[in-house]
């Protein structure tokens, strides 16, 4: 099963980013990292584990990591991406998680993706 993270872009007419209070339907998301869910978490796919892992993985310093998600955090680090924050979305397997400020909830409905880059934000190659 696949792990995609994609970062929310959406901004107000100030500028400012609005994915900070929540995900909403039609915000502007980049897909910027992939990986399987079995290298996140070393378990079988239960669904908020796998996003609880993606959380620790692309946001904590590689060195507080060990084995495979230290490999994927610094993998993620290379890439120059920002931390995992409220606002933005996984999407796991077919299920798409977005994270709010506490834990994550499920969405439904279809993804508003583009291909922008921006400081901390950079699309996957390809995608």
């Amino acid at each position: 099963m696949r792990v995609t993270v994609y970062h929310n872009i959406a901004r107000d007419d100030a500028g400012h980013h609005r994915g900070f209070d929540g995900y909403q339907p039609g915000h502007r998301l980049v897909a910027v990292f992939t990986c399987d869910a079995g290298l996140l978490d070393g378990g079988p796919p239960e669904l908020l584990r796998i996003a609880e892992a993606a959380f620790c993985a692309f946001n904590a310093d590689p060195e507080m990591l060990a084995g495979v998600q230290r490999e994927l955090a610094t993998r993620y680090r290379r890439r120059a991406l920002r931390s995992l924050s409220v606002g933005d979305v996984l999407r796991v397997g077919d299920t798409v998680l977005a994270c709010d400020p506490v834990g994550f909830r499920e969405v439904s409905g279809e993804l508003n993706e583009v291909r922008v880059s921006e400081h901390g934000t950079h699309p996957i190659s390809g995608a």
